[in-house]
């Protein structure tokens, strides 16, 4: 029995010995092939395995205790070409100096292809749009994420409603989705699905507040832009407009290296063009009081990192004027990421943000207290035709927002291959309105001033579970599989109380109004909840093949929906990998891919009848106030899109898609039977449909690189368009100015009205006029509505052209166009409606006195038939546009402070002067083009009514980094 025990030790000892001597080490140096200079921070891995190691300083690595044999190892940096070598690991040490080259068209970018998935662009089965917001933000300054992405996205425009500050946004992702919800995308924030809402309360004419002015853009590193089903179809019901997901920015350096950083940016912000007194009778007041105001903005932040832990915060300030008076927004953030690695296996991710943001907006647009209002419609001039100047002065609408937006998240590899992660992310918000008009004054309608208070508390929270499993098939076949879970919850509460008649202005705490004129609130709690699953399978890096898709609820669906599934189905060919392609490709890929996503139901449209309290002067009770649709389930729109991207000649690149999409079941509120003694309501039913398809081209190059100039450029062009094809037999539905309709046969939103051709004549040819004189309108079309253009272009595009120059300086612009594009001008229909048109009285004079039956007459005559106010095509004007959006000159002291003694202290140092909204180009005859009186989410599209324009900004811009 011993002599066995012994014979067994000593078989373990030399098996132990055995495979401790085949254990070895992977050392080396990283360079820049074009400089030899050392790389810090280059990831280095071995496939099939956890090891790995960061260089260090100097550009070194070392993996230790690898078992001997064949491993395929991998170096990764940021703005280089990846590396992909076959190491031999013995029992010694084993040296692999890599020298890496510059990733100049972005093959190695790392993509967002889906809810837990990402891949790099040279294999991508999608069209994925990713911004360098860090790289813009050099020179250039963003009030907010509008600006951020605006003419960078092929297929992707985003319109502000109007040129206040922190004013809503309408994004338009490619020909648009279904004919439900809001048509906007769902954004998330370090994994955190954002509000993204409108929030107007008291009304201040049309405008509302976007809930993203709350973000800081200088926090933002990077936006990815899934555009639609194809791309999205894992994020499930709400998907069908696209996905934005926004990453902030992490922690720096090696070692104990810590990165501080300042910026500072003054400017002022100015009106695009002035009112012209050829045109406007009282240009001149108008011009006074619509002028320039100041801007700036201020940020500090603090980045590093160790072996264990990396670090970014800053802390920031915002504050500009719109144009015109109480037009503000003063925003402060603070931000805070923490990365930590305890260990190989485990990462764990905090991402917090903290926003106070006091926005004051101005009385316009639809409104009888708004200052352009007062100063454009105004009879011969005669300003504050509706309200006094110094009554317009005693009304103030203040909006106070909080908000806290923050993620946890884990990531924990326990075995090679396989890794689990989890996140639990929340987006919080405090909004108070206060809104006064003095008692100083006499107002319409309001007796002795009024006092009125809006809060809106908004509370939504995002889960996500997800493993990732990732193995070799043999050496061609790589699987990644994924399966995952995603919860979203969402509670909002609103309160508002109105109260009139105060004694006096030193005191107006709502308490002390009195006269009660109204008060309310609301509840609102949605679920979503989807489980979600994906396989990519790559050959040989050649052929990517990933199938998946998502099963999901929603609180918002009819009891009695069916379970809702979303598939997607996808691939991509690297055509450059076989002999038959020309060498001069570095990337020649085909891609194919297939989705569908959803719309959601409206809140309560899947009850069967929601009762609501009804105060009465005998007592209160509970009456129907909405009729909902038990088996309503959401509109689900697929899209299938194909493109082929090409890199060549190690300068160019060209991103070319098509896509159609299709959306059915579509929600439509029908009319019930006077039998059902339901009449009170429409109930919603799965009956519409629309089509859409389109073409977006990207064209991006590098034609001069050399160490003292180099010139980049980026081209986009996208066309889109389409149809509401079935209403189930509703007839066409219109916005509430009857303008704008949704009908079989033409696209959303368009314009449908009556058309005019000059002015009717009898049988002889003779100008027929009414009993007061004036020339009576030619409606053609028998009377009927025509198609009068679309309030979005059907192509449009930009042009992105940097320019580096003598060591130092650097010239960017960004110019963008629209055409095909439409715009109702309410505002000159009002202005000629109040007699303060000068065109408008010219012709009227013209007419009054010339010949009757003379060319002076008649040209007189179909001018002014043309501008009747009565008719609304008269108004819908087409609004191409040009213009050079963004444009700054930067000066980099870097290279002169490296040959003085603040190179150990001053990391970074440049100076910028741009501009924004620099030169428009149109046809249209108003001020701005891109406006929309009613807000940025109503079916009201395209409307110029009186809504103050986006301002031209001039800014210098400082960067300090130590």
């Amino acid at each position: 029995m011993l002599k066995k025990l012994q014979m067994l030790f000593l078989f373990v000892f030399v098996l132990s010995t055995s495979i401790y001597a085949q254990t070895g080490t992977i050392t080396g140096t990283v360079t820049d092939a074009a400089t030899s200079e050392p790389l810090i921070g280059v990831n280095i891995t071995l496939a099939g395995t956890t090891m790995g190691a960061a260089t260090n300083l100097d550009g070194e690595y070392e993996i230790s205790g690898v078992e001997s044999g064949t491993y395929r190892l991998r170096a990764n940096f940021v703005g280089f070409q990846s590396f992909v070598t076959t190491v031999e690991v013995g029992s010694g040490t084993t040296t692999l100096n890599i020298e890496l080259s510059e990733d100049v068209l972005g093959l190695e970018e790392v993509v967002v292809t889906g809810i837990a998935s990402s891949t790099s662009r040279a294999v991508s089965p999608v069209a994925i749009s990713k911004i360098d917001a860090e790289e813009l933000q050099v020179a250039n300054t963003y009030t907010g994420v509008s600006e951020l992405l605006g003419g960078k996205v092929a297929g992707l425009t985003v319109q502000p409603a109007s040129g206040n500050p922190g004013g809503g946004i309408r994004f338009v992702m490619r020909s648009g989705a279904g004919l439900g919800g809001d048509g906007q995308p769902i954004i998330y924030i370090d994994g955190t699905r954002v509000d993204n809402a409108q929030i107007e309360g008291f009304a201040v004419g049309g405008q509302g507040i976007g809930a993203l002015a709350d973000l800081n853009p200088n926090d933002i590193a990077s936006v990815d832009v899934l555009k639609g089903p194809a791309a999205a179809a894992l994020y499930g019901t709400s998907g069908s407009n696209g996905v934005v997901l926004i990453t902030t920015k992490d922690g720096r350096g090696i070692g104990n290296d810590v990165q501080v950083d300042y910026r500072s940016v003054y400017g002022m912000n100015t009106k695009q063009q002035d009112y012209d007194p050829d045109e406007l009778i009282s240009a001149k007041e108008a011009n006074e009081v619509i002028d320039s105001s100041p801007m700036y903005e201020n940020q500090l932040s603090v980045s590093g990192g160790t072996a264990n832990l990396r670090y970014y915060t800053s802390l920031g300030q915002r504050y500009e004027e719109g144009l015109g008076p109480d037009n503000s927004l003063d925003r402060q953030n603070f931000r805070a990421n923490f990365e930590a690695y305890p260990n190989e296996a485990l990462t764990v991710t905090a991402n917090t943000s903290f926003t106070l943001n006091e926005i004051q907006r101005p009385q316009n647009d639809n409104n009888i207290f708004g200052w352009l209002g007062n100063l454009i419609l105004a009879p011969g001039g005669n300003t504050y035709y509706f309200t006094p100047k110094e009554a317009i002065k005693g009304i103030s609408d203040e909006n106070n927002i909080n908000r806290f937006i923050g993620s946890v998240s884990a990531s924990y590899r326990p075995v090679p291959g396989l890794t689990l992660k989890g996140s639990i992310g929340y987006d919080g918000s405090n909004l108070r309105q206060t809104q006064v008009f003095s008692p100083n004054f006499n107002y319409s309608g309001v007796i002795n001033g009024e006092r009125a208070l809006y809060n809106r508390e908004n509370r939504q929270t995002t889960y996500d579970v997800n493993a990732t499993y990732q193995y070799d098939v043999n050496e061609d076949v790589n699987v990644t599989s994924i399966l995952g879970s995603q919860i979203f919850d969402r509670k909002r509460y609103t309160s508002f109380v109105q109260k009139n008649d105060f004694a006096s202005s030193s005191i107006i705490n709502v308490g002390s109004g009195g006269l009660f004129v109204d008060a309310d609130e609301t509840a609102l709690h949605t679920r979503e909840a989807g489980i979600f699953t994906q396989h990519d399978i790559n050959l040989m890096d050649t052929y990517i093949i990933s199938l998946g898709g998502r099963l999901d609820y929603a609180s918002a669906n009819g009891a009695e929906a069916p379970v809702i599934f979303y598939p997607q189905a996808r691939t991509s060919v690297r055509l450059d990998q076989f002999d038959f392609t020309p060498e001069f490709f570095d990337l020649l890929k085909f891609r194919a891919a297939y989705g569908e996503t959803g719309q959601l139901p409206g809140i309560y449209d899947g009850v069967s009848v929601l009762w609501t309290a009804e105060p009465y002067a005998i007592g209160r009770g509970a009456i129907p106030e909405e009729i909902g649709n038990q088996e309503i389930e959401p509109e689900r729109v697929k899209e299938f899109e194909v493109g082929v991207d090409a890199d060549f000649l190690d300068a160019y690149g060209v991103e070319l898609t098509y896509y159609y999409r299709q959306a059915q079941e579509s929600i439509i509120d029908f009319e019930e039977s006077p039998s059902s003694g339901l009449t009170f309501d429409d109930p919603p039913l799965n009956v519409g449909g629309t089509e859409g398809y389109g073409v977006e081209v990207g064209l991006n190059g590098t034609p001069i690189r050399t160490r003292d100039f180099q010139f980049d450029f980026n081209i986009l062009y996208s066309y889109q368009k389409n149809e509401v094809t079935d209403l189930g037999g509703a007839q066409p539905i219109f916005d509430g100015f009857d303008v704008n309709v949704i009908r079989e046969g033409l696209p959303q939103a368009a314009f449908y009205v009556l058309d005019v051709d000059g002015a009717a004549r009898d049988a002889n040819g003779n100008v027929v006029t009414t009993a007061s004189g004036a020339p009576v309108p030619n409606v053609v079309n028998n009377g009927e509505r025509v198609h009068f253009g679309n309030p979005y272009p059907t192509h449009n595009g930009s042009v992105r052209l940097n320019f580096s120059f003598l060591r130092g300086f650097q010239f960017y612009t960004l110019i963008d166009w629209a055409a095909d594009l439409y715009v109702y001008n309410n505002t000159r229909s009002f202005m000629i409606q109040f007699g303060n048109d000068v065109e408008y009285a010219e012709y009227s004079n013209t007419f009054a006195n010339a010949t009757p039956g003379s060319e002076e007459y008649q040209e007189a005559a179909d001018n002014l038939a043309n501008l009747n106010t009565s008719y609304d095509g008269n108004f819908i004007e087409r609004a191409d546009y040009l213009k050079v959006r963004e444009m700054s000159l930067t000066y980099n002291f870097n290279n002169l402070i490296e040959k003085t003694p603040l190179s150990g202290s001053i990391r970074n140092l440049s100076l910028s002067v741009a501009a924004r909204n620099v030169f428009t180009l149109t046809d249209y005859s108003g001020n701005d083009p891109e406006v929309n009186f009613d807000g940025a989410r109503s079916l009201t599209r395209g409307a110029d009514f009186l809504t103050l324009p986006v301002p031209r900004v001039f800014y210098a811009t400082l960067n300090l980094g130590l």
